[in-house]
């Protein structure tokens, strides 16, 4: 049963203790697992290019286990850490901990492992045991955003879409279809991308204005609320379009909703003073994040109209140097603030957010020039490196108690 506590309580708690407390909230175990099968999921992706490597004949083909478990595994697990953690916040009610969060988290590393097993049975005990994972996940913040009534209950919604889509894919790919799974893949990663958005338009603006207060250059963020709204709709429409394209043929290619989408976001990045945001890494990589969500979705756009990107490459600029950088530098952040600390970037975490908007752009541009290999071989070592980097700064903080 979920009780009530005071914010004080949740700031404060476990304060001069220095014990283990790695299962406390979600955030704790979530950042540093997702961290780290990021890490051994790219080393087996690089295995499984070179042709070392094989997955299970009955399971999922390769591409499709890639885009699932980058998406799926990793960043869906982050993201439901980091709303659990926050619902906490939001709501004053105690959030997931304890034996609970160690059931979550030990299905969802059974999933990874049951993916790599010989067996049909296994596959789809798989498909069952991420459904319970999402469906925990999502239930208990539904708990607690119901339970306070608080405005954050419209991400249900976009959580459930995501649950379903995750679903899909792995039925899909099991049932033969594996370019519908694919598609699948492709609308998670534009489904991640809204959410991103959505987090991103509210927190950004808000941690830039409150981190340069006392700096030389104080940031002059400008509201926009109007064109806030006009960006969500864009947004929604552009992944409900691109959902059904591939379906029926329309003369109106998506291309050109994903340019104005891109074009939006910059616009509205611009009114967010970024250029303020240089005087601390924990910002400027949240305004590389976005802006690379906003030259992400031109890029896609472009993909429709020229040969020289591909619709592939340009979904990594969306997915490592907007997602995966976001997740970065919001996991860096939240690690420090809801552990008591000052929040405030070591040297090499700054490394850490350049290697992966590099990691990106290797990914999304190599390709382009022939270095197609090339491209997939330094952008996966380049993630490593940045990912490697969060768990050697933080993996002692996320494991111990608060100060």
């Amino acid at each position: 049963m979920m009780s009530k506590i005071h914010p004080d309580q949740i700031k404060h708690k476990g304060q001069g203790k220095a014990g283990f407390d790695l299962f406390d909230l979600a955030f704790r175990p979530g950042f540093l697992g997702a961290s780290a099968f990021s890490l051994i999921a790219l080393s087996l992706w690089l295995f499984i290019l070179s042709g070392q490597v094989s997955l299970p004949t009955q399971g999922l083909s390769s591409l499709v286990w890639h885009f699932h478990e980058m998406v799926f595994g990793f960043a869906a697990f982050v993201a439901l850490s980091f709303l659990l953690t926050a619902s906490q916040t939001w709501t004053q009610l105690r959030s997931l901990h304890g034996k609970p969060l160690i059931l979550w988290c030990l299905i969802w590393a059974s999933v990874r492992i049951l993916l790599w097993q010989e067996s049909v049975s296994l596959q789809y005990l798989a498909f069952g045991l991420q459904l319970v994972w999402w469906l925990i996940g999502i239930g208990f913040l539904a708990q607690l955003l119901y339970r306070a009534n608080n405005r954050n209950l419209m991400l249900l919604p976009l959580l459930s879409i995501m649950m379903l889509v995750n679903m899909g894919i792995i039925l899909a790919d099991l049932a033969g279809k594996t370019e519908l799974a694919l598609h699948f893949g492709r609308t998670g990663v534009l489904l991640f991308a809204l959410l991103a958005g959505v987090l991103g338009g509210r927190l950004i603006p808000m941690f830039t204005r409150n981190g340069t207060k006392a700096l030389p250059l104080a940031a002059k963020v400008i509201a926009t609320p109007r064109l806030t709204k006009l960006l969500i709709a864009t947004a929604l429409i552009n992944n409900l379009y691109a959902f059904i394209y591939p379906f029926f043929e329309f003369a109106l290619v998506p291309g050109f909703i994903m340019i104005l989408l891109g074009s939006l976001q910059l616009i509205q990045l611009y009114h967010w003073h970024p250029r303020a945001s240089l005087q601390v890494p924990l910002l400027w990589s949240l305004h590389l994040t976005y802006g690379s969500l906003g030259l992400g979705f031109i890029c896609l756009g472009a993909s429709f109209f020229t040969e020289l990107i591909r619709f592939a490459d340009a979904l990594h600029l969306i997915a490592i140097g907007a997602i995966g950088g976001m997740i970065l530098a919001i996991m860096s952040r939240v690690s420090l603030g809801h552990t008591g600390r000052l929040i405030q970037s070591a040297p090499l975490m700054s490394l850490a957010f350049l290697t992966i908007f590099i990691a990106a752009l290797a990914r999304t541009f190599l390709p382009a020039l022939g270095l197609v290999i090339e491209a997939w071989q330094v952008s996966a070592a380049l993630w490593i490196g940045a990912f490697a980097l969060f768990i050697l700064h933080y993996s002692s903080i996320l494991i111990r108690q608060r100060l």
